[in-house]
């Protein structure tokens, strides 16, 4: 069955799914309606038009998977993208970027994408994760068994022995340990396996969950997988278990993972496409800039009343060098420039960043307050952006800029953020910036 596939703020009616399937992803609308990204929407909301209901997508992206192998891939809306092949090895690239999101264990985009939904990616490499496990060897513990049994074995029960065997005296009520596979670990690892065996829509997936079901036969299920979360061993012989306990976390629970079952029988690995994003550019300036400046995320060094400790200041991303005096703050921002007013820039975002600018220069002491800089999506009408850079009239007043980054190539709009940086570190990041980030928005791949 293949997936539908939708873009963010997408309609889905009832004609494009079916009744059953339909109802299902409304149960599920209703269930994931406490879950609020940074604009207070949930992941997704039912609406009307024109006599008809739609339940329409809002800034999350990833995937729902109804019971009956019907799944649902909402890909992030990409400025002259189209090709889903694209857009999944994009997204998929992006994943990677995500903290606690195993990653490793994610085959490369470019080779899988095209090739199957991005649900069934994730369950292959689960798999791939299980099967390695499998040829390590499963790890057993001692487990206490309490049985009425034909032969006597460990120690006997005195009270249940006389209570069950009165009139049969050929039985023991014995209890004794066993050596087996049946420990935390494992039970979760099996409840994963069956949870997937109804979701998969794809035969070689289905198959190879199969044959993993008989590899756990011994282990039963795990009826509170939260206790057994926390009952995992974390001693230097489990290591070769972290990465596939690192998918369960995924498919049972998890930060970025909404898991619903019961009556909605369906689960979303769902991601606030803001947070995905803020990620995004923070790995690709680590990756070109970490050996020489310090990358903060999500930096809570100071607040706007310093003195108090109220209202803390926390800008996405903050680049320090090497005296720990930071040179540059960014806030991403997964919203499309416009040709609206100051472009579609929120007059609050100009203030947080205004803010961020000032703070850190009486903070750190500086003469001159760091540029700060908004970081958008790119959008193919550059024209549309009158202004790259608002600072004030002194010389050494606050700067903010406005700066876009194509997702198709990251690497060249990471190398205006570098050369800006290091423009600042010099004190000479003042002269050229607009013509730097004008001609970076108007080559068409920032």
């Amino acid at each position: 069955m293949n997936p539908l596939v939708v873009t963010e703020f997408a309609e889905i009616h009832k004609g494009q799914l079916g009744d059953k399937s339909f109802e299902k992803l409304g149960c599920l609308a209703d269930a994931l309606s406490t879950l609020r990204d940074e604009e207070n929407r949930p992941p997704l909301v039912w609406t009307r038009r024109c006599g008809k209901t739609f339940i329409k997508t809002q800034q999350y992206v990833g995937v729902l998977a109804l019971h009956g192998g019907q799944q649902i891939e909402i890909l992030p809306k990409i400025a002259r993208v189209s090709e889903k092949a694209e857009v999944r090895n994009i997204f998929l690239n992006m994943l990677r970027c995500l903290k606690d999101f195993p990653h490793r264990k994610l085959p490369e985009a470019k080779q899988q994408a095209v090739r199957m939904p991005i649900f069934e990616v994730f369950i292959a490499a689960f798999i791939d994760a299980v099967e390695a496990l499998v040829r390590q060897g499963l790890k057993s513990d001692y487990v206490r068994v309490e049985k009425n049994s034909f032969f006597f074995k460990g120690r006997l029960m005195v009270s249940q022995h006389l209570r069950y065997n009165a009139a049969h005296g050929e039985r023991f009520y014995v209890a004794y340990d066993e050596y087996l596979p049946d420990r935390p670990e494992n039970r979760l690892i099996k409840t994963t396996i069956r949870r997937l065996q109804g979701l998969t829509g794809l035969a070689a997936n289905a198959r190879r969950l199969r044959s993993l079901t008989d590899v756990f036969d011994e282990v039963s299920e795990s009826l509170h997988p939260e206790r057994d979360f926390a009952a995992v061993s974390r001693d230097r012989g489990m290591v070769h278990y972290r990465p596939v306990l690192a998918w369960c976390k995924l498919f049972l629970r998890g930060k970025s993972l909404s898991s619903t079952s019961g009556r909605c029988e369906a689960v979303s690995l769902l991601f606030p496409m803001h947070e995905l994003f803020e990620a995004y550019v923070a790995c690709k300036i680590r990756e070109r800039v970490g050996s020489r400046l310090t990358v903060s995320v999500q930096d809570a060094a100071y607040h706007l009343f310093g003195a108090d400790g109220d209202f803390a200041l926390r800008p996405d991303i903050v680049l320090y060098n090497g005296e720990g005096k930071p040179v540059l703050i960014l806030d991403t921002k997964w919203k499309l420039l416009s040709d609206k007013a100051h472009n579609g820039i929120s007059q609050a975002d100009m203030y947080q960043m205004y803010a961020y600018s000032r703070r850190y220069a009486h903070e750190t002491g500086a003469d001159t307050p760091p540029p700060v800089m908004l970081l958008y999506p790119w959008v193919p009408e550059p024209e549309h952006l009158r202004r790259y850079v608002y600072r004030e009239s002194a010389d050494s007043g606050a700067m903010v800029m406005v700066h876009q980054m194509d997702l198709r190539t990251p690497g060249k709009s990471v190398a205006v953020i570098e050369k800006l940086a290091d423009g600042a570190r010099c004190g000479d990041v003042r002269g050229e910036i607009g013509a730097l980030l004008r001609q970076a928005s108007s080559e068409g791949m920032c």
